[in-house]
């Protein structure tokens, strides 16, 4: 199951049960994948997947101090 897979599942879960913050976070971490995708115009592959998430994550991380 690729990620893309897992967070559409995740997201449909999250919905189901209400969960707003996990649902929130999901649709953040698949609209920087999507928009990663459209810049370079190509299908991700799990490199560059990891490589968005860990920006992202540091982005975060960097926010709160």
């Amino acid at each position: 199951m690729s990620l893309l897979e897992r967070l559409n599942n995740d997201m449909k879960q999250a919905m189901k049960n209400k969960e707003k913050d996990k649902l929130s976070v999901i649709r953040m971490v698949k609209s920087a994948l999507q928009n990663e995708a459209i810049k370079l115009g190509k299908t991700l592959t799990e490199d560059e997947e990891l490589t968005v998430l860990s920006r992202e994550l540091k982005q975060r991380k960097d926010s709160l101090q």
